[in-house]
């Protein structure tokens, strides 16, 4: 999610995630101040009355393909036609990799290899 934006389905929806290296971790320090960055993510049907929404990383920003409105990691367009909207939100988790492989062995981890083979799905 190195460039902010994975599109993709779930249960045959077109959904959306939206990533930001911002957000801090609420648990490594004493303030939020002092936390280090971890990174944030926002998940949304890629939809509008029906009609599929497609994104893209721009310019260091996430737009829509159709209008080029640029969105925020909550889903809300900041600029363009489209400013003032938003999407709807898809339920859903953030959690450590070990606990939730505990209990979810077969599940599909999509990123980037540190490795030199390059990307993985």
């Amino acid at each position: 999610a190195r460039n902010g934006v994975i599109e993709d389905r779930l249960d045959g929806q077109p959904i959306v995630l939206f990533y930001s290296a911002d957000g801090l971790s609420p648990v490594d320090a004493a303030s939020m101040s002092q936390s280090r960055a971890i990174g944030s993510i926002g998940v949304f049907r890629a939809e509008n009355a029906n009609s599929r929404i497609r994104f893209r990383r721009a310019d260091n920003r996430i737009e829509d393909r159709q209008t080029g409105s640029a969105w925020n990691i909550t889903g809300v367009a900041i600029d363009g036609s489209n400013k003032g909207k938003s999407l709807q939100p898809v339920e859903h988790g953030v959690f450590f990799a070990f606990a939730w492989l505990a209990f979810q062995p077969d599940t599909v981890i999509v990123g980037e290899s540190t490795a030199s083979s390059g990307p993985q799905p």
